[in-house]
């Protein structure tokens, strides 16, 4: 009796650390699924920024007299943010960073290092429906001197990506070349599918002058 009872202790133990696992699967489900989301949400995000200028009023944050207040273009591009007055300084574009403050706001970031060693940090928000800009801009000057601006954008434009060009040289075993292809396109996916669906073309090309070759006994 005894053993039967220490049998069904023992099962309805296995049953209940298997109801847990099965509760904690469940729960990771859930964690996984709003990590999926977050990153859908930021690449969405991203992607509707890129291929984007922004004219922007920037303004010294500072109390005293003499506030600075200067003009400047933002591109993003290629993954890429660019800003005229810092390219004419010797700044190269960089690539940013996105996150979602909340469902209405998305905040992109970047450091920006010149050639002569000053740092630019650029910190900017956008509405979701990517109509408003603002933010700042902190630039590292020298070891002492730093000077910050907030910004505002003025008016935003669709810019015209620059378009993808993709050549590949198909040789055969004897290093000669075969095919020769171009593609040119604004999507870097559609170079990339078209490169693949031309060298399998090539690929059934030579497959089929090989059993030919092997027909005729040449």
């Amino acid at each position: 009796m005894k053993k039967w009872i220490t049998m069904l202790l023992i099962a309805g133990m296995m049953f209940s650390c298997s109801n847990i696992a099965f509760a904690e699967t469940k729960e990771e489900k859930i964690k996984r699924k709003a990590v999926e989301e977050k990153r859908a949400a930021v690449k969405a995000a991203k992607s509707e920024l890129n291929n984007t200028v922004w004219e922007i009023t920037l303004k010294e944050m500072t109390s005293g007299k003499n506030r600075e207040e200067l003009s400047d273009t933002l591109h993003f591009t290629g993954g890429k943010i660019a800003s005229d007055n810092l390219v004419s300084e010797g700044f190269p574009a960089s690539n940013f960073t996105v996150r979602i403050k909340r469902e209405d706001m998305v905040i992109w970031e970047t450091m920006q290092t010149g050639e002569k060693g000053q740092i630019a940090f650029w910190r900017g928000e956008v509405t979701q429906e990517g109509t408003v800009m603002r933010g700042v801009l902190s630039r590292h000057i020298k070891e002492n001197l730093v000077k910050d601006y907030s910004f505002t954008a003025v008016g935003k434009t669709e810019a015209i990506p620059e378009p993808v060009v993709e050549e590949v040289v198909v040789t055969d075993a004897n290093g000669e070349v075969v095919e020769d292809i171009v593609v040119v396109s604004e999507d870097v996916a559609v170079v990339t599918e078209a490169v693949e669906e031309e060298k399998k073309e090539v690929t059934v090309k030579k497959e089929s002058k090989r059993k030919k070759r092997r027909r005729w006994g040449r």
